[in-house]
């Protein structure tokens, strides 16, 4: 081993010796490259580079004082030379002195004045003919021609000057290039060398450092181990243990007997240890409240095992609580999504019939606004904790395996291997709805929780996980009085037209599907025909798809804005179309959607439709429903004000639907209120519709607003509102919804009223 280290000690010596060497070498040779780069650099820097700004300086000021003297001779402003011109003559006259310190050509210096001094006397020769009482123009355009070319006669100059500055730095640049590249390649054939070298002494050092290592491994292993080594025979005989063996038995408070951290069947262990191949076995013991983990090597040639034991305590500390991480929510503790999933795919795979119920809090976002994240989640753990509640009073009366679960944020879901029409079924929903129907507590006080239920079955109604969950959504989205919804198969078949119509609607109108029709108006006091209200019809391959049933799917899809903005273009269109046959005062009405109102951009939009189709403002009646003003009234109102600027008539749509302010009411800026077709339907019938009806002529008379009754089909109901002063009427008694040609023809059937009412 000795004789070994003296060598290696001496191939280090001679390495590090030739090493030095080279590098004092490289490092002179470096050094004498360095200089010439910096000899080099220094000429460029201080008299080659600054030449050249010199010379580009010198072209443009001579280039500007011609500009000036041209610029005189257009004003005839002599400041002009005496402030800009002479100014620049100084600099240039300073510029060509500085060639003297950083350019050996004094001949291109000495050129360079002289051509100088010749533009400036016929510059002033220039200036004092224009300051003159008496220019002479030829003689002006001459001098100026003259200077011109005395200019172009010094850029030859200037230009051999750049010529030779930019050769200099070119032949430096190539110097520097080439000194550095054999500065590279010195290094780095001297830093292969080294590389070389190095792995030659690497590879004894190396042997060297592992040969100790291995030793000092070998000789500290067991000692130094912080987990317990063990050593035993075939007789339970300790031959060996280690410092941590005694730490470990401490810690536990066991006898400091190393037998004491094994297994009691440690005998068979050993028995299956020897008899496996390889004789390795692992095996894991429970010991006062510790998990232990032990491997068992049988070493043949010594006729003994070997164990290696690990404290396990924390990691299956850790591993549980991952474990109940995976399968509870983080907010309530209750089981989550993933234990849902798996419960559902055992009962499906073992052919259980079961009900799924949805739990869903319906106002989750209102809770959010109104107290936050931290808020909304503090009331969705209290919620949690009620159903929960119910779901253990409520299990001890049941025959049934049941299973609550919170799944999602504002989503829970109940289990019952049962049917829907069971009673164990009905027992939980009734006591959920019972206990829902007061507030509940939490730590921002008492609040009400509005839930909504849907129930689906398996395998009556849902075949797989994705179903049964999906089709509770389905009956949760079913908006019914009742807080309780059922999945059936006609429930399925609405939800999927509705999915089939979301796919369609994107492209009706790409696809030229969608139609205007237009339902005309009727003024009762005279008779005329004075405008008509804009409806649309979608003719789908899935057939003629109601307004009631697109609308507000457009809405929720978001289609309703690029919809809302092409009828009201296309409504536009016909209504200059036929208020250029001649019927200009004819009004046409459309509806606007709620966020077709509010978008930035809604009053611009209206008014570059007016002024591209030339409408008279007032001829464009807008119709808004009480609802979506009194939503946001500020932002109504303002909207409002701003169409009625621009002149547009303004209706309220579906009055007496919503819960207008009366205060309100009076500070919007409408000409209209629109009485809705529910109260017109049966009011020659119904007494306290017409009370209704009437009451609501004669707060709009009052506020002298103009009164439009919709769907108004029977006679009846038409010699009703002429008895309460109604002003316009439109409904199936006067004429259906027609298309834009149908339309045009009734237009000219009927006479038209000369004078709006």
């Amino acid at each position: 081993m000795a004789n070994r280290i003296k060598r290696l000690q001496l191939l280090s010596f001679f390495l590090y010796g030739l090493v030095a060497m080279v590098g004092l070498g490289l490092a002179w040779s470096v050094y004498i490259g360095m200089e010439d780069v910096e000899q080099t650099t220094t000429t460029l820097v201080e008299k080659q580079l600054p030449s050249l700004g010199i010379a580009r300086d010198i072209a443009l000021n001579l280039s500007e004082q011609e500009r000036v003297l041209y610029e005189y001779y257009a004003t005839i402003k002599p400041e002009l030379y005496q402030n800009n011109y002479l100014s620049r003559s100084q600099v240039l006259y300073q510029k060509i002195e500085l060639l003297k310190d950083i350019n050996t050509d004094l001949t291109l210096q000495l050129d360079l004045m002289r051509e100088l001094q010749v533009i400036q006397q016929l510059s002033q020769a220039f200036h004092l003919n224009m300051s003159s009482g008496n220019i002479d123009w030829d003689q002006a355009r001459e001098q100026l021609e003259k200077i011109s070319e005395q200019r172009r006669l010094m850029e030859p100059q200037l230009n051999a000057l750049m010529s030779n500055v930019n050769n200099h730095v070119s032949e430096g640049y190539s110097a520097t290039k080439q000194q550095l590249s054999t500065t590279a390649w010195s290094v780095i054939i001297f830093s292969l060398g080294l590389f070389g070298m190095s792995i030659v002494l690497g590879r004894y050092i190396k042997n060297y450092i592992e040969l100790s290592i291995a030793n000092e491994r070998l000789a500290m292993f067991p000692q130094r181990n912080p987990n317990p080594v063990l050593a035993l025979n075939s007789g339970l005989e300790v031959l060996y243990h280690n410092p941590a063996t005694i730490t470990l038995l401490r810690a536990l408070k066991l006898p400091e007997t190393p037998l004491s951290l094994l297994a009691s069947d440690i005998k068979l262990q050993l028995e299956a240890t020897k008899s496996s191949v390889p004789p390795v076995q692992i095996f894991q013991h429970y010991v006062n409240s510790a998990f232990l983990t032990y491997e068992i090597h049988w070493l043949k040639d010594q006729r003994a095992f070997n164990i290696h034991m690990q404290d396990i305590t924390e990691q299956k500390i850790a591993e549980n609580n991952l474990h109940y991480k995976a399968y509870h929510h983080d907010l309530s503790g209750l089981n989550n999504r993933v234990s849902f999933l798996q419960h559902v795919e055992a009962a499906i795979d073992a052919e259980i019939p079961f009900s799924l119920v949805l739990v869903k809090v319906t106002h989750y976002a209102k809770l959010v606004g109104d107290f936050g994240l931290s808020g909304a989640a503090e009331a969705i753990i209290c919620v949690a904790h009620e159903l929960e509640r119910v779901f253990n009073h409520t299990k001890k009366t049941l025959t049934c395996q049941v299973n609550l679960f919170h799944i999602a944020d504002a989503s829970f879901s109940l289990l019952i291997e049962d049917v829907n029409a069971s009673e164990s079924l009905q027992a939980f929903l009734s006591q959920v709805q019972k206990r829902f129907e007061k507030p509940i507590d939490t730590h921002l006080g008492e609040i009400h929780i509005q839930l909504q239920l849907g129930v689906t079955e398996y395998p009556r109604c849902s075949k797989n996980a994705n179903e049964l969950l999906l089709h509770a959504q389905i009956a949760v989205d079913n908006k019914q009085l009742s807080a309780v919804s059922y999945f059936d198969h006609q429930l399925g078949s609405q939800h999927k037209r509705q999915q089939d119509l979301n796919l369609r609607l994107g492209k009706a109108i790409e696809r030229d599907e969608c139609m205007l029709v237009f339902q005309p108006q009727l003024h009762l006091k005279s008779g005329c025909l004075i405008g008509a209200e804009t409806l649309i019809r979608w003719h789908s391959d899935m057939g003629v798809i109601s307004p009631a049933e697109f609308i507000p799917l457009a809405e929720q899809g978001g289609f309703i804005l690029p919809l809302g903005k092409w009828i009201l273009e296309q409504a536009c269109k016909n209504l200059a179309a036929w208020q250029a046959m001649g019927h200009r005062s004819f009004c046409l009405a459309v509806n606007i959607s709620p966020r077709q109102f509010i978008q930035p951009d809604f009053v611009t939009q209206v008014a570059a439709l007016l002024a591209h189709y030339h409408i008279p403002p007032h001829t464009l009646e807008l119709e808004i429903t009480e609802g979506m003003m009194m939503e946001n009234h500020l932002t109504s109102l303002h909207v409002l004000n701003e169409l009625k600027k621009i002149g547009v008539s303004l209706a309220i749509d579906d009055f007496g639907t919503g819960y207008s302010s009366l205060a309100y009411l009076r500070q919007f800026p409408v000409d209209k209120l629109k009485i809705d077709q529910s109260f017109i339907k049966h009011l020659h019938l119904d007494t306290s519709a017409q009370s209704i009806v009437l009451s609501i002529c004669q707060l709009a008379k009052n506020l002298s607003l103009e009164i439009i009754a919709e769907g108004v089909e029977y006679s009846e109901q038409l010699e009703i509102l002429t008895q309460y002063q109604c002003d316009v009427i439109q409904g199936y008694h006067y004429s259906k919804p027609l298309q834009s040609a149908d339309f045009l023809a009734f237009l000219h059937q009927k006479s038209e009223c000369s004078v709006r009412h």
